[in-house]
């Protein structure tokens, strides 16, 4: 479905990370505004190495609390997905190498928010030397394939794109967790 007709959008905040817009959608009549938070495009990464997975844990404010979730990041303008999930990856947990292979691509919120997530799956990566960015303080940890099911039922993980992730490695891989 295309946007209806007269759809106008302005942008009424820029940040650092985010900016936000109002727009007004449909005819003067039966218009009406819409707010939307304007991220643009992430990658996520599903690293596994010798039946570990990797995770970051951090702090995030938005939610005031510290989640266990899968090395993400925000593209650079017009950066091409794969080679953003290469640059993430390898900042963020170390890992180089291996194989990248995109396993999907979702919208985190549409009601609200323009953010897209490529998820990738990284298999036969080499564990190096993290280098994240100098506003990130995270902990790489590692936990068996074989306990992220039950990390998930416990709700040690619940955030949005890491369980797509595993949603989406499940299926292709025809994987009863």
């Amino acid at each position: 479905m295309n946007p209806p007709d007269g759809d106008e959008r302005s942008i009424v905040f820029s940040g650092k990370r985010i900016s936000v817009s109002l727009s007004r959608v449909g005819s003067l009549q039966s218009g009406w505004i819409h707010e939307s938070v304007c991220f643009g495009e992430g990658v996520a990464i599903l690293p596994i190495i010798d039946g570990k997975v990797f995770f970051v844990r951090q702090f995030r404010p938005s939610v005031s609390e510290t989640v266990l979730e899968l090395p993400a990041g925000k593209l650079e303008n017009g950066e091409d997905p794969l080679k953003g999930a290469i640059r993430e990856l390898k900042e963020e947990t170390g890992i180089f190498g291996g194989e990248l292979s995109l396993m999907g691509t979702i919208m985190t919120t549409p009601g609200f928010c323009d953010e897209r997530i490529h998820l990738f799956l990284s298999t036969g990566g080499v564990l190096g030397e993290s280098q994240p960015d100098e506003d990130e303080d995270l902990d790489i940890v590692s936990l068996p394939l074989s306990m992220i099911a039950k990390s998930i039922v416990n709700g040690s993980i619940r955030d949005g794109k890491t369980l797509s992730a595993f949603a989406l490695y499940w299926s292709i891989n025809k994987i009863d967790p």
